[in-house]
């Protein structure tokens, strides 16, 4: 019997958590068996997330670039028109659509009789600048996710689209994978405060670059920073901040296991999965409050949740002082409330999975 075929469409598989999320996402499928996948990206990338065997078929040869990338969309439509024509005529089962990001949905007018799922692990419209762009993103998001079997990835997401009247299909809980719980932790820390930085406007590049100076002009903290992009590790001279330039996981586990804090300053997060991998090192989270990293920010950690509006001064002040006093949560809070998140989120998924699966391949017989 043909076996259905998930087709995920994204942008590009560049390294970041997002697209971490949907290749696992789709791996978790694959590993219950009777479905079978494939990723189609608009967009290729020089340095890609690991798809773990899952085939992949590039549309464009290009590197997306923001300035021309509108000019590339009637090839790239015409490339995945085809590619669909070809699995629909080969030995196949239902095509079923993945969409994990608002630019694949031009696959909604390309193959609209196609059942899709998106997956949303934030909500995208935020992406955009306030004004008439956000919101015709947003009812452009909103009207395909209405349409669609929906997919997120924790309670804030969830309830965000349920606000905005979208009944979500099921959370496919976000938790740091296990493997970022350390077995040992080490009271010998080199780093103060460890960073993460991204160009992405909501990621707020100009925050951190500003806590940065401020970090090197009002205290004598150790700083680090950890970024995927050479234009920004070029950018930042060593009496800032030491740089590590895309660590492999191996290499991520041991800056967090030298760092005391790991300071976060975007604006929107859906989850914010590196905050709570460094926790899994006894690395303690100070965030601005960007939403989803509310889902593991309790307790004593809330007192490290900054208000949107807080000026990057004061926060970088409250991390100094805290440093220097001692008054930061433990090494051992932070590892056993990544125990406890990593044992709720787990039942959750693994409901939201046993579902899809049965959506895709139908339910189990005897």
């Amino acid at each position: 019997m043909p076996r259905p075929l998930l087709v995920v469409v994204m942008p590009s598989l560049r390294i970041s958590g997002g697209n971490k999320e949907v290749v696992r996402l789709v791996q978790e499928l694959l590993e219950q068996g009777g479905t079978d996948a494939v990723i189609a990206c608009m967009w290729k990338h020089p340095h890609e997330v690991e798809t773990n065997g899952i085939p992949v078929i590039h549309l464009s040869d290009t590197i997306p670039v923001r300035g021309s990338a509108l000019g590339q969309l009637p090839g790239i439509a015409l490339g995945f028109r085809r590619l669909i024509r070809r699995l629909q005529t080969g030995a196949h089962g239902q095509l079923h659509l993945l969409l994990g990001h608002y630019s694949t949905y031009l696959a909604v007018f390309l193959a609209p009789l196609l059942p899709r799922i998106c997956f949303n692990q934030d909500m995208e419209w935020l992406f955009v600048r306030q004004g008439w762009k956000r919101s015709l993103l947003k009812r452009a998001i909103l009207l395909t996710n209405r349409r669609s079997c929906v997919v997120t990835t924790n309670e804030f997401v969830t309830e965000s689209y349920r606000a905005n009247g979208v009944q979500p299909f099921g959370e496919a809980s976000i938790w740091a994978e296990p493997r970022w719980l350390a077995t040992s932790v080490s009271a010998n820390r080199h780093i103060d405060v460890l960073m993460l930085l991204r160009g992405s406007g909501i990621k707020r590049l100009d925050l951190a670059r500003e806590a940065l100076s401020l970090f090197q002009a009002r205290t004598r903290l150790r700083v680090a920073v950890i970024t995927p992009d050479t234009a920004i590790a070029d950018s930042i001279s060593g009496d800032l901040a030491q740089v590590f330039l895309r660590p492999s996981d191996d290499d991520m586990e041991a800056i967090f296991a030298r760092s005391r804090v790991f300071l976060l300053l975007s604006d929107v997060e859906g989850f914010g999965l590196p905050p709570l991998e460094a926790m899994g090192s006894g690395c303690v989270p100070v965030c601005r409050d960007s939403g989803g990293v509310r889902c593991y920010m309790h307790g004593e950690f809330h007192e490290l949740l900054f208000p949107l509006d807080r000026p990057v001064e004061e926060i970088v002040d409250a991390v100094a002082e805290r440093v220097r006093s001692g008054s930061l949560p433990t090494s051992a809070a932070a590892q056993q409330a990544f125990r406890d998140g990593l044992q709720a989120s787990r039942a959750s998924r693994e409901d939201c999975l046993r579902r899809l699966h049965q959506m895709l391949c139908g339910p189990p017989t005897d």
